[in-house]
């Protein structure tokens, strides 16, 4: 078991950094944090960058979607963006020791600007808390072939789960293979957890594709990013690299400009004949805001 990471050193560990009061919407955290992870010979899963140092990202995701050999030899494993694809150049994984988590984070290199996620704190949610999980689903993709990253939107049910390996974070709702490694996030995108854990259900048919895929449900686990923080600084990577913000508890916030990222993502996938696409981003809007017209007139 982790110890959990002390409200306090999380706020100490904010003093010294510049704290943004200013929320990123889900869209831009998927398109500009979140990416994809391609080991040689096994499945994809996801991932989310969590500093920028130069034209060095690293990237947070779980030990479970990459294999050791995969990180020795670097190049076998690939990162693909939301426009481009990478060689993975450097790893490690976390999940061997005392306080061991299935995670790991590994290293690419682009002069592209991606933006790293900000951190928030898992001790800050609740039990009946709404987050999202970003990630890109196996056979999800767009008119172009490219991957599609998907948001899932979930209730968190328990905090402290103690499933091991840091799993201590448990919520509702279906998730897809290749999601395992996605950040989980609040309202204003900061990051709480890795999603990695699910159960499955059994396997469903992809209209689009006509390929089988596994469902897994009803509930999910996560590791609470609190437990990552503990760990650093770790070789490469000192938490001054990371951008915390803590305070206020952006969780229970949702702006305009959220509601309406929504609303522009269904118009975007309608007017590509992606209908359940669209229907999604429209009722993530309508469970921002009962109220919003707009989202009801589509």
């Amino acid at each position: 078991m982790v110890d959990i990471f002390t409200f306090t050193l999380v706020s100490n560990a904010v003093e010294n950094k510049k704290v943004t009061a200013d929320c990123r919407t889900i869209p831009d955290v998927a398109d500009n944090s979140t990416v994809k992870i391609s080991p040689v010979d096994d499945e994809p899963s996801s991932g989310v960058i969590i500093s920028k140092k130069g034209n060095i990202y690293t990237v947070l995701t779980v030990a479970h979607g990459v294999k050791s050999q995969d990180i020795l030899d670097y190049n076998p494993l690939k990162i693909q963006s939301r426009d481009d694809e990478y060689n993975v150049i450097a790893g490690q994984l976390l999940d061997e020791g005392v306080k061991s988590l299935d995670l790991a984070i590994i290293r690419f290199e682009s002069s592209k600007n991606y933006i790293p996620i900000i951190f928030g704190s898992s001790q800050q949610t609740q039990k009946w808390d709404k987050v999202t999980i970003l990630g890109y689903p196996i056979t999800s993709t767009n008119r172009t072939g490219q991957p599609q990253i998907y948001p899932l939107e979930t209730t968190l049910i328990e905090i402290n789960a103690n499933r091991g390996k840091g799993y201590d974070m448990s919520y509702a709702g279906n998730g897809w293979e290749g999601m395992s490694g996605g950040a989980i996030i609040n309202d204003c995108g900061r990051l709480l957890g890795i999603h990695g854990r699910g159960d499955s259900l059994g396997t469903i048919k992809n209209e689009e594709s006509n390929e089988e895929m596994s469902l897994r449900g009803p509930f999910a686990a996560g590791i609470p990013i609190d437990y990552f923080v503990n760990l650093l600084p770790l070789p490469n990577l000192k938490i001054s690299e990371i951008v915390i913000n803590i305070k206020p508890n952006f969780n229970s916030l949702v702006s305009e400009d959220v509601q309406k990222s929504f609303i522009d993502l269904g118009l975007s996938e309608l007017e590509s004949n992606n209908l359940g696409s669209a229907i999604s981003y429209f009722t993530q809007a309508i469970q921002k805001d009962s109220k919003n017209h707009l989202a009801y007139s589509y």
